[in-house]
């Protein structure tokens, strides 16, 4: 590939920003909580379920509209609003716990409790629109950060459960 880029006077960067251009950026951040005694996990999640009342944005009171949860799928109770009878397509698992949040942006946030580590694990990925240049990317950063801000603040919420940083 590095000989046809080449061949076309582009290298492997400028091609990888074309591509970011033609269909936005997609940046990825993961990263995990420590979890301090073996039922604020349970805690957590139950909290976020809230009698089948999940959180419906994720930026506090603030309601931006790229934060709105737009559906939500929770594989422990076999829930996925995405789908036309509320059922998960995949196959659920009552024994650890894990929930993803669709966002109105089309980013999505995972929150998964470790089957083997005391730990609460959040997979973050953000998608743009396509149109963005290499100009761009600091602010897409700056989108993500504040993305895993908010999911730390409103999700997780580490004050609260007394979550102990990665």
């Amino acid at each position: 590939m590095a000989n046809y880029l080449a061949s076309q006077n582009l290298n492997m960067k400028k091609q990888l920003f074309n591509i970011y251009n033609k269909y936005g950026f997609h940046l990825i951040r993961n990263s995990y909580w420590t979890v301090p005694e073996n039922n604020v996990t349970k805690k957590l999640f139950n909290n976020l379920r809230e009698n089948g009342k999940y959180p419906v944005n994720i930026d506090g009171n603030n309601c931006e509209e790229k934060y709105v949860v737009k559906h939500v799928r929770d594989l422990n109770t076999g829930f996925d609003s995405s789908q036309p009878n509320n059922k998960a397509i995949l196959p659920l698992s009552t024994t650890s716990d894990m929930i993803t949040f669709t966002l109105a942006s089309g980013s999505l946030v995972t929150l998964r409790a470790s089957g083997t580590e005391p730990k609460i694990k959040y997979y973050i990925e953000l998608q743009t629109e396509p149109g963005k240049t290499e100009n761009d990317l600091e602010q897409v950063e700056n989108e993500l950060n504040q993305l895993e801000n908010n999911v730390v603040q409103t999700l997780l919420q580490p004050e609260k459960y007394g979550l102990i940083s990665r």
